[in-house]
């Protein structure tokens, strides 16, 4: 019995998150390049914006976004700033973390980048500033 409740609990996959569920602030730092990036999701839309090699931002209107029962996100995206050129972002979500590919439409570049939790993040680094300064002292 101990041996199917064990393998049984090695079968169970965890729930993939829902649109609802990864609706909030992200953030992502360089996985590749310097691409930094903020993706602001609400219901069923958003604001997507992206900085390379610390250029001004290129900002976009997330139209709409899917999230298919595997955690798998498709973005539509629109320009909302004069220098953001098009592109196509796509990935995979978790409760924790949406892991993007942007590409350009031809297929002729493409970059990644993980986005986490903003509040996250922040407080994270809120974190390590504590640690640091208390070494300091």
């Amino acid at each position: 019995m101990l041996a199917l409740t064990q393998l049984y609990s090695l079968a169970v996959t965890p729930a993939s998150p829902t649109e609802e569920s990864i609706q909030g602030s992200w953030v992502g730092l360089p996985y590749q390049v310097s691409d930094y990036c903020r993706l602001v999701l609400t219901n069923g839309r958003g604001l997507f914006a992206r900085s390379y090699e610390l250029e001004k931002a290129m900002i976009y209107t997330v139209v709409s976004y899917k999230l298919d029962r595997e955690g798998s996100v498709m973005f539509e995206l629109s320009a909302a700033s004069t220098n953001a050129y098009p592109v196509l972002v796509s990935g995979k979500a978790t409760h924790y973390s949406i892991r993007i590919v942007i590409r350009s439409p031809d297929g002729g570049w493409s970059h990644e980048s993980v986005l986490y939790r903003e509040e996250t993040v922040e407080g994270m680094f809120r974190d390590l500033r504590k640690s640091m300064e208390q070494v300091g002292k």
